[in-house]
């Protein structure tokens, strides 16, 4: 099978195509900017699959590309991410408008379109927990509407033929990470990060993520499939907080840094009040509960694998972390 992989020098992308190359029989395409330092694709030249550049603003650069290339399946995951490191017209051009080019490139040659979205359409803090496909998305940012855009576009090409299937990854954590839990871990580190004694959290290991994009891209899965990817539970932040501590230093994390839930709530009001898009969803993230429903990945794809448990699970992580620190 032929597969064009976008965003596949990213964290999740590179765990997707080294999950793809398991398979033998897959011929892989890695779809990268013109911009991306050529550090970021080192770790995949170790794999026998071909690496092309495009500007993914120039719809003229795309058609070309697809007139000279032709592919079974578009695994999209390319995607300017985060609350507030761009604008919101930044955000429109690099993750809406380029996603629904290569969707209807896919649809052109009747290739499978599936398109990498994320639990935050939700909001960053769902209204209702666990929300599902159903449940009301929320443009609380630029980045989750940029996101919503698309959901609702490709909905509207199916009546087309579009075969696309949406899988919505929460936060993800393995080696490799530089995001949220690893700043987490960094921070346990030091003793300094605030506790919310009664907050949860949904991770999701990104191994995992991996091998649910190759199961979807390589099996029959009918047309607007939508799945939120997530670890088999949420898991309160204090328990790992304490897990991950116990794993640095051999012991729980102080008490000093457990507060309630009112000192996150200032924080973030007067984040709300300076307009900081990235310390609302900061303060959010560390204080509220977030969690989702992963029924549509059990009903609708046979997995002969299952979600991972965040403990033990995260441990891989913490134990190179370690490693990187002693060297």
């Amino acid at each position: 099978m032929k597969i064009l992989v976008t965003g596949g020098t990213g964290f999740i992308g590179q765990k997707v195509v080294a999950e793809l190359f398991k398979n033998k029989e897959n011929e892989i395409m890695v779809l990268s900017r013109k911009s991306t330092s050529p550090s970021k694709y080192e770790n995949l030249l170790k794999y026998e699959i071909r690496i092309e550049k495009i500007n993914p603003y120039s719809i003229e650069e795309i058609q070309f590309f697809f007139e000279k290339n032709k592919f079974d399946c578009i695994i999209h995951l390319s995607a300017m991410r985060g609350a507030g490191k761009a604008n919101k017209s930044e955000y429109i051009e690099s993750n809406y408008k380029y996603s629904i080019r290569l969707a209807k490139e896919a649809l052109k040659m009747k290739a499978k379109f599936i398109f990498c979205s994320s639990v935050g359409v939700f909001g960053s803090i769902p209204k209702k927990s666990p929300p599902h496909g159903n449940s009301p998305k929320i443009a609380d940012n630029a980045y989750h509407e940029s996101k919503i855009l698309v959901e609702k576009e490709l909905e509207t090409m199916k009546s087309a033929g579009l075969n696309y299937i949406i899988l919505r990854p929460t936060i993800t954590y393995g080696i490799g990470d530089n995001g949220f839990p690893f700043m987490l871990i960094k921070m346990i580190d030091k003793g300094i990060f605030p506790v919310c004694t009664s907050s949860k959290m949904h991770l999701v290991d990104v191994d995992y993520v991996a091998k649910i994009f190759c199961k979807v891209a390589e099996i029959e899965t009918k047309s607007g499939l939508e799945a939120n990817l997530v670890d088999e539970e949420p898991i309160k932040i204090s328990e790992l907080v304490d897990y991950i501590s116990m794993e640095l230093k051999g012991k729980r994390f102080t008490r000093l840094f457990h507060f309630p839930g009112f000192f996150f709530k200032s924080g973030k009001f007067l984040a709300m009040i300076l307009k900081n898009e990235m310390w609302i969803t900061r303060f959010q993230l560390i204080s509220e509960n977030w969690f989702y429903d992963s029924q549509d990945v059990k009903k609708n794809l046979d997995l002969s694998f299952l979600p991972h448990k965040t403990i033990p699970s995260i441990k891989k992580m913490i134990d190179d972390y370690k490693d990187k620190k002693t060297q």
